[in-house]
């Protein structure tokens, strides 16, 4: 799904659900995978303003304080007669679970936060307060889990776009070499072949295709004199010329580089 699809379904979303919030769990339950958003936008904020809509509360939510928070879970819970789980968070769309995971370590720290804070409730007969966290506990391990699948999809993501930009940065290399090469032909227009040769070995060989190329002609390229490639290609040349073996070379070549060979016989050679 790319950037402008992900627009698209937001907006029909948003026009299902009226003026009401659009949360990361309504968003979800329409079919729209937080995978989509996070991917092209970062934050549900950002995809929602892309969108042409109204952000939600709790995806502008970066300047709450845990004192703003604390006062939320406060009132959350006189409002459910029982202290507040984090199914309860999703389910009323103001802020998110993660917010609270961010400002206070943990989902368990927040609500000791908000106890220490408060006048002690009325607890369940029997149940000790370390049980009534455990459902809590397990919310935070299926968060926690699902923003390590999320961070592992988004690592992957990263390291094939850094090989598609390698290879995309090989690619231009290569059309800078036909470009080159290609002006390096016009510009022998008329040229004789061996002269020509000496052109495309020095412009469009490296040291290990020109080592390829003496190998399959039968010269040994370390009995070539020492000097660089250029040198080299001279003298391989001129010593295949004393041989008239000139043919030899430009069979080589179009064996081993069939674009070059069809560049050469397009002039002719």
């Amino acid at each position: 799904m790319n950037r402008d699809e992900v627009i698209r379904r937001l907006q029909e979303i948003g026009q299902q659900h009226g003026d009401k919030p659009l949360t990361e769990n309504v968003i979800r339950d329409c079919g729209l995978s937080p995978y989509w958003t996070t991917k092209h936008f970062r934050t549900l904020g950002s995809a929602l303003k892309a969108a042409g809509l109204q952000p939600s509360k709790h995806s502008v939510s970066t300047a709450t304080t845990k004192n703003d928070l604390l006062d939320y879970l406060d009132d959350l819970q006189r409002r459910l007669g029982r202290r507040p789980m984090i199914r309860d968070i999703a389910t009323d769309g103001r802020f998110t679970a993660r917010l609270f995971s961010i400002r206070f370590g943990s989902w368990k720290d927040a609500l000791l936060q908000l106890k220490e804070r408060q006048v002690p409730v009325e607890e369940r007969p029997g149940l000790p307060e370390q049980s009534i966290l455990i459902g809590e506990d397990l919310d935070v391990q299926s968060q926690s889990l699902a923003d390590d699948v999320l961070r592992v999809v988004q690592k992957y993501e990263m390291v094939w776009k850094q090989r598609l930009q390698s290879a995309e940065n090989r690619i231009g290399e290569l059309e800078k070499e036909n470009r080159n090469l290609s002006r390096a032909l016009d510009d022998a227009e008329g040229l004789p072949p061996v002269k020509l040769l000496r052109e495309i070995l020095n412009t469009r060989y490296d040291e290990a295709e020109l080592r390829d190329l003496c190998f399959e002609l039968g010269v040994g390229y370390e009995e070539l004199p020492s000097g660089g490639k250029t040198v080299k290609t001279r003298e391989l040349i001129e010593y295949l010329q004393r041989r008239d073996r000139i043919q030899d070379l430009l069979d080589a070549v179009g064996k081993l580089r069939p674009d070059i060979q069809r560049e050469l016989r397009a002039r002719k050679f």
